[in-house]
């Protein structure tokens, strides 16, 4: 049904060059394929599509925005970044334009979920950061806050270690004593 779909809609916008081009692609290089979990990561936007009387693909990149902004007001903001990958894939798998890149979805992107700059980056690359697309600008930051959080776990750890470990003085101390007791000894 998915496939139908989408051919009918590339069948009208494709002229017979164009229809020539695309097979003659599409002989050479295999498509990626949508597996079944990203027909499950896709169910969000097809019925949100289906509910609003708009193309599931090829996409107009004001859907995929709006999309984005309605999955935000319902409180489902850890499903955006997957949600729009299947798109994207959903779009490459068969050959069409990715309206996840376009300004306007980036700008959806940004709006929900705001993305900050790695703190840990100079100046130079935090401008560069920003001029990246918003979709791997918050896969950068969650992977950022992954490795913050376990950075500050195993300093955490290593604390506790440390105040496990019995303190080196009191042996230096005892070592010093038997030291001095051996020498007074005959």
């Amino acid at each position: 049904m998915l496939a139908d779909d989408i051919a009918r809609a590339k069948a009208k916008a494709l002229d017979d060059g164009e229809a020539a081009i695309a097979q003659s692609v599409a002989d050479l290089c295999a498509a990626p394929e949508l597996t079944p979990g990203d027909i499950e990561l896709l169910r969000p936007w097809l019925d949100w599509a289906k509910q609003h009387s708009v193309r599931h693909a090829p996409a107009k990149p004001y859907s995929v925005a709006r999309f984005i902004i309605d999955l935000h007001k319902l409180g489902f903001e850890e499903k955006i970044s997957d949600a729009l990958a299947a798109i994207e894939r959903l779009h490459d798998k068969f050959g069409l334009s990715n309206p996840v890149l376009t300004a306007i979805v980036g700008a959806a992107v940004e709006r929900v979920i705001p993305i900050k700059s790695p703190r840990s980056w100079p100046k130079a690359d935090k401008a560069l950061f920003a001029t990246l697309p918003p979709q791997i600008r918050h896969r950068i930051e969650m992977r950022e806050d992954q490795r913050d959080k376990e950075l500050r776990r195993m300093q955490n750890e290593h604390a506790k270690l440390k105040e496990l470990q019995p303190n080196d003085e009191p042996k230096a101390v005892e070592q010093k004593e038997k030291e001095t007791t051996n020498e007074s000894l005959p």
